[in-house]
């Protein structure tokens, strides 16, 4: 075993089952650090004060497999400069929210962009928009944000409405010729 010492007392010590940090790490806040080191798998887990079965874990389970858990009932946050940017819980994922309603909920403060979701570049997009006006109240606008854009509805792997660049609406079809286009099979 190894102890390192700070002004008399230990901060830091090896022990038969993994390293024990102990004394003030972060203001008056104690905790304990335990873990287990392996090729294939380890933990590391940083618990309260009172050394109970809770706390922060992370663990490599194998070579390809990584968690982290939260062993409280409580969530899992993720943030920058102390302020929270995610958070996950029993409920969901929440970013933009601290408690999140859906198994994914995403919030925004203030109208605008409220989603982007990028194919293999920034010209190939689908953005979901919020913006509120005087006379048409809130509108939420699904914008495929390319040149080529193109926005289809599928039901069964089978799609069954499209809306091209051009603005045309096609219903069993894939190349609509006007504002509403509707082929049927018979």
């Amino acid at each position: 075993p190894v102890t390192l010492y700070h002004n008399d007392s230990a901060k830091l010590a090896t022990t038969s089952s993994g390293i024990d940090v102990t004394g003030s790490i972060v203001g008056s806040t104690t905790a304990t650090i335990e873990t287990g080191l392996n090729l294939e798998s380890g933990t590391f887990t940083i618990k309260n004060a009172t050394g109970d079965s809770n706390g922060l874990k992370i663990s490599q389970e194998s070579s390809d497999e990584s968690r982290i858990y939260n062993h409280y009932n409580g969530s899992l946050t993720f943030g920058i400069s102390n302020s929270e940017k995610m958070r996950l819980n029993a409920t969901g994922l929440g970013i933009g929210t601290t408690s999140p309603a859906r198994l994914l909920d995403v919030q925004r403060a203030t109208i605008g962009d409220v989603a982007s979701f990028r194919g293999s570049d920034a010209t190939r997009e689908l953005v979901i928009t919020s913006s509120t006006t005087t006379s048409t109240g809130d509108t939420y606008t699904l914008n495929a944000n390319s040149s080529n854009g193109v926005i289809a509805i599928a039901t069964n792997s089978s799609e069954r409405m499209r809306i091209n660049n051009s603005g045309n609406v096609g219903i069993g079809t894939t190349s609509p010729t006007g504002k509403l286009n509707i082929v049927s099979g018979s």
